[in-house]
């Protein structure tokens, strides 16, 4: 179950992925007019970035669950790195204690997110030992 899963009044996970990553492959295009609608789907980075700050009801699972079906969905390595170093970044540095053990873990089964955790830099914001165990996977990209 996924933190969208939790709260009927909010819009589907999978919508949010799609919407995600409309919005990036219209903001990355070099077509102004593809640039401009990329503002229709903004709402979606706004919805994963607050997921990944906690700043919606949800647990840690939730957040990374969501990280999951972005990493899963992601049109290429390019757009791997702007969620690791987005959203994912976020997690683990927003200020509150992030689930160490769950990033580790899920990062050994899914290599999509293995990439985007690559692209995240985090060193300075965890205990040394936790960022050392999380750049295991390899050093940033």
């Amino acid at each position: 179950m996924g933190c969208f899963d939790c709260h009927p009044d909010r819009v589907e996970e999978a919508d949010v992925v799609t919407a995600y990553w409309r919005n990036y492959r219209l903001t990355s295009s070099a077509g102004r007019s593809d640039r401009l609608a990329a503002d229709a789907d903004h709402w979606a980075w706004e919805e994963v970035r607050a997921v990944a700050l906690g700043e919606t009801p949800g647990t840690d699972a939730d957040a990374i669950a969501l990280f999951v079906a972005l990493a899963d969905a992601a049109p290429d390595d390019l757009a791997l790195c702007y969620l690791g170093a987005g959203a994912v970044e976020d997690y683990l540095t927003s200020g509150s204690e992030p689930d160490v053990n769950l990033v580790d873990e899920t990062a050994r089964r899914h290599p999509g997110f293995q990439t985007a955790l690559r692209c995240a830099l985090f060193d300075n914001h965890l205990r040394p030992a936790d960022a050392e165990r999380l750049r295991r996977f390899g050093p940033p990209l």
